[in-house]
């Protein structure tokens, strides 16, 4: 399987492809292998691919949501439209890129970094204390 990498949105390429010359800038990069394109709610590309979500991201599931080092990836589904974290960071497991170890729901989590309100999806707002993003209510 090919992975496409570069900007915000990574997502898994059809299964069978081969990696493209030049870069993603040129129209080289990494291109999928033959299939057509994915019916997933998700995003899916060919091959049926899945997206890959990011610390503080929607959820419906702790599936959708990863897992970091050993982090547990979790969605708190509680939060307005679900919320990817991971549970139990401490000083010595330390969160993914863009979060941040905070306290959610009485537990350390790794949640989306913040330092503004406009750093947070709509629904959340920045809690400057901990420099992560909570459910704006």
């Amino acid at each position: 399987m090919v992975v496409a990498c570069g900007g915000d949105d990574e997502t898994n390429a059809g299964v069978g492809g081969t990696a493209g010359s030049g870069s993603s800038a040129t129209g080289g990069g990494n291109t999928g292998g033959s299939g057509s394109a994915g019916s997933g709610s998700s995003g899916d590309a060919g091959g049926g691919g899945t997206e890959r979500k990011r610390v503080g991201d929607p959820c419906t599931d702790h599936a959708q949501c990863p897992s970091f080092g050993n982090l547990e990836g979790n969605c708190l589904t509680s939060w307005p439209e679900g919320y990817c974290a991971t549970d139990h960071c401490d000083g010595d497991l330390v969160c993914p890129p863009d979060s941040t170890c905070g306290v959610a729901d009485g537990v350390a989590r790794c949640l989306h970094f913040c330092f503004t309100d406009t750093n947070c999806r709509d629904g959340y707002r920045c809690d400057t204390a901990e420099l992560s993003c909570v459910p704006a209510d």
